[in-house]
């Protein structure tokens, strides 16, 4: 008797397609204070809104670094110490409808991204930096363009960077930074930053901010009302049930950066878990408040606070009257101690999404 000793047929195993050559990060340059950058989404920046805002932050140190010929890491003062390219006012709008809506949400691992930014003067100490960003479909788009170029024409701009007005195209979104230079006053606290420039920083090298992309006007209503000026949706009542404030102690293990200050993403994480908190106490599901689709996100920023710093948050909802899922939250952050106003954020939603 022979034995068959031949092994069971084996199911084929799969053969992964060669990958296409695809750059991490490719950056090139687009015109006065321009770049366009090829983009991959990684982990660190998916995932919750912080995480992707915390990118766009590293997005505008690059490309003000390399409009202005800067090491902005590295920058300093006259005097030595570091000076920090601190965030002062941050817009971030979606384009689309429903599931088609380009929220950053939906940036997923593996995502090729087509993105433009342009830094604009905005003054001798601070910098307007305009980012749109695209869903590509290929390496290069499988049609030899991208998701940037086919929303927006020829030209190539993800949308008009000097309309203000003009919504983002259905599939990207844009985003809208103001940076002001700062550095630590001579007690070296967080709490009494002072606007000074570094050395060797050249304005001149960038184009003029164009008046409509100016946020100096909101940001100093924001500051005064609390809520950032809203004429279409002023009418909207305050939603129905109770605007707790949340109380949140500065953790230096996770709310600070580098520098030692708090850090910028993080005041946007804290305004959503006032959200979250509100959104839970008025009956809505941690399902619902997941799908809700985010059409708007701002943020002003007036100072920063030193760890163990006790900060209140305090949101108010208010629901369209004509669509009940259409709600918009203004949120105030104040250091507990003093009342000192660090922040006022502003949250567009809608539910289901459309």
């Amino acid at each position: 008797m022979s034995l068959d000793t031949t092994a069971p047929h084996a199911p084929p195993v799969p053969v992964q397609p060669a990958a296409r050559p695809y750059p991490h990060t490719g950056v090139t340059p687009s015109g006065p204070g321009g770049l366009r950058r090829s983009v991959v989404a990684d982990p660190g920046m998916c995932g919750p809104l912080a995480s992707f805002v915390a990118r766009v932050g590293d997005w505008t140190w690059d490309a003000v670094g390399r409009a202005a010929d800067l090491d902005v890491c590295g920058a300093r003062g006259a005097d030595g110490d570091p000076c920090y390219l601190s965030f002062h006012h941050l817009r971030l709008r979606t384009g689309g409808v429903g599931r088609d809506r380009a929220e950053p949400r939906r940036v997923t691992f593996g995502d090729r991204l087509d993105l433009r930014s342009r830094c604009y003067d905005a003054g001798r100490l601070s910098v307007l930096t305009s980012h749109r960003l695209a869903f590509a479909t290929g390496a290069d788009g499988a049609d030899g363009t991208d998701g940037a170029d086919r929303a927006d024409g020829a030209d190539g701009a993800v949308g008009d960077p000097d309309d203000e007005t003009r919504a983002p195209h259905p599939g990207s979104l844009r985003v809208d930074v103001l940076n002001t230079w700062v550095t630590r006053g001579e007690h070296g606290g967080n709490a009494g930053l002072l606007r000074r420039p570094p050395v060797g920083y050249d304005r001149t090298l960038l184009p003029s901010r164009p008046d409509a992309l100016d946020p100096t006007l909101d940001c100093r209503a924001a500051r005064t009302a609390l809520a950032f000026p809203d004429p279409a949706r002023a009418h909207w009542p305050v939603a129905p049930g109770p605007a707790a404030a949340v109380d949140h102690e500065i953790d230096p293990v996770s709310d600070v950066n580098g520098a030692g200050l708090l850090y910028f993403a993080t005041y946007v994480t804290l305004a959503e878990r006032a959200l979250y908190r509100q959104w839970r106490e008025r009956g809505g599901s941690r399902g619902d408040f997941a799908a809700r689709a985010l059409c708007e996100a701002r943020i002003s920023y007036f100072g920063n606070a030193d760890p163990d710093t006790v900060l209140r948050l305090v949101p108010v909802t208010r629901t369209d009257p004509a669509e009940p899922g259409y709600e918009k939250t203004d949120v105030t952050i104040r250091d507990v101690t003093d009342g000192r106003l660090l922040a006022v954020a502003l949250f567009r939603h809608r539910f289901p999404p459309a």
